[in-house]
């Protein structure tokens, strides 16, 4: 009895996944009309396997739908298939679909607003793209255009638990008739905000 993937499956959390069970005779043929029973050994509240048993067809097969309802971290879950005196184990390992970047978004949106000698904050949010806030993403800070009129609290943070990460700039000099530009980059993506520093009036 045979299981593919043989050893490990690994299953993205919220998805089902197909196991084939080959169960063949001594002479290497296919055993055909036999019975397969199917078990979760550990981990019962982190898989669901399905069907309990079912019976293999012309070419020695039967399928399996493993479903992945929690990780598993360090404890993998684990399978077993029987088909008389014969066993076939399997670990499942469940995760969290890794986190491909969908957009990056900037509050405020396009122009932050500072007196001289002053303050304030802007809001990076990152989204993965199945729309999940993206947590721990190093978001850069660049100032493009005038380094001098502004400064940044740093030139790089990681993403909270929320997929934000907050900058805090402040107004050096008045900018007079350009903006101040301060690019953010996570990963591939990039937005870029202008800052307007202007005179505290006497």
């Amino acid at each position: 009895i045979v299981t593919h993937p043989q050893q490990t499956l690994v299953i993205e959390k919220g998805k089902d996944v197909n196991v084939t069970v080959k169960v063949k005779c001594k002479g290497n043929e296919p055993a055909a009309g036999v019975t397969v029973e199917a078990a979760v050994l550990k981990g019962g509240k982190k898989i669901a396997l399905s069907p309990a048993s079912a019976v293999t067809d012309e070419n020695g097969k039967v399928i399996f739908t493993v479903s992945g309802n929690k990780n598993t971290d360090e404890e993998p879950a684990e399978v077993q298939f029987t088909a008389g005196d014969l066993q076939a184990k399997l670990e499942v390992r469940v995760q969290t679909a890794p986190c491909v970047l969908g957009s990056i978004k900037i509050s405020p949106e396009q122009v932050l607003m500072l007196e001289q000698g002053k303050s304030g904050t802007v809001t990076v949010k990152t989204k993965c793209k199945n729309g999940s806030p993206s947590v721990d993403v190093k978001v850069g800070a660049t100032i493009q255009e005038g380094s001098n009129k502004i400064a940044l609290s740093s030139t790089a943070l990681l993403t909270d638990a929320s997929g934000n990460a907050i900058f805090t700039v402040t107004g050096n000099s008045p900018t007079k008739k350009n903006p101040a530009k301060i690019q953010f980059t996570a990963g591939d993506l990039k937005t870029t905000l202008n800052v307007k520093v202007k005179a505290v009036e006497e």
